[in-house]
């Protein structure tokens, strides 16, 4: 399953309101997700957001890759975020026999890793690349045969980083500790 992880902010808080998850049902279908919502809250509150987002996501899924990032839409715009709506970043990985497909919103660069230094992996302008909010109609989804093993993204608005060489250490800068 290719694993996302979103890249901490640069404020003194970088991990509030982030969450990160994945799910699957079985071998059919996986489900991956990385995300950050209300960022600026209150700690209390940014943490209620970003758990009520990846509960949201962690339901059962349907049995193809499309279906499940779909359903995983309707979820996710399902969820009371209130005045905190416009401040969704998100980037969901969903991974079957025949490939990954990946979506995403509120989000200025998608990076692969991994496998060697991290490199841009969607170029500027692609339509993946959004502002934050939860979106009014559901994104697209790229679908490629392989995916990297990791996929970095940084949040709209967040300053581009230097990324470490080190897959461990671009997990530690996107608050995963293995």
């Amino acid at each position: 399953m290719t694993e996302p992880i979103l890249w901490g902010s640069p404020s003194p808080w970088p991990f509030r309101g982030s969450f990160l998850g994945n799910t699957s049902n079985g071998r059919q279908v996986g489900l991956a997700w990385a995300g950050r919502v209300a960022g600026n809250a209150p700690l209390d509150v940014a943490f209620r957001a970003g758990r009520a987002v990846d509960d949201a996501l962690s339901d059962p899924q349907p049995t193809d890759r499309l279906r499940t990032l779909a359903a995983a839409w309707e979820r996710v715009v399902a969820v009371e975020l209130g005045e905190f709506a416009g401040t969704l970043s998100l980037l969901m990985t969903a991974t079957d026999g025949d490939g990954v497909s990946i979506t995403g919103v509120g989000l200025a660069a998608v990076w692969a890793g991994g496998q060697g230094p991290a490199r841009e992996w969607i170029p500027p302008g692609h339509p993946l690349l959004s502002a934050p909010g939860v979106p009014a109609t559901r994104p697209g989804a790229l679908s490629v045969d392989v995916a990297p093993p990791l996929l970095i993204a940084v949040a709209h608005g967040d300053p581009m980083p230097t990324f470490p060489r080190d897959p461990d250490a671009l997990r530690l800068g996107s608050g995963v500790w293995r």
